[in-house]
């Protein structure tokens, strides 16, 4: 049995399907301290987002009563500096363990 067809030729059980997927996405917005001993410290946004599987927007980096706004991803992350990012709750607690101290998770 054939499913019916839209009008690009996507199959509407599998977009409906999509939908329900993303309609419980849960996303949210967090402050993440980066700690001297994460292993985030002196890494690059675009090097740090390799770290995990994240699905996040970096929306600032904050530093030294600064807030950074352009070119995040060339931007290196500094013990002190806090990240606000925007994104997947399950991919903000994996940011928040890989900016805490590494011998905090072994």
């Amino acid at each position: 049995m054939q499913l019916p067809m839209d009008q690009y030729g996507l199959e509407k059980e599998r977009l409906l399907q999509e939908f329900n997927r993303i309609r419980t996405f849960s996303i949210d917005m967090a402050e993440i301290p980066v700690c001297a001993a994460s292993v985030l410290a002196g890494q690059s946004l675009q090097q740090a987002w390799t770290k995990g599987d994240l699905t996040l927007l970096p929306v600032a980096i904050y530093r030294n009563n600064r807030f950074l706004l352009i070119a995040l991803h060339k931007e290196r992350l500094h013990p002190g500096d806090t990240l606000l990012v925007f994104g997947q709750l399950s991919s903000i607690q994996e940011l928040k363990r890989l900016a805490a101290p590494t011998s905090a998770y072994g």
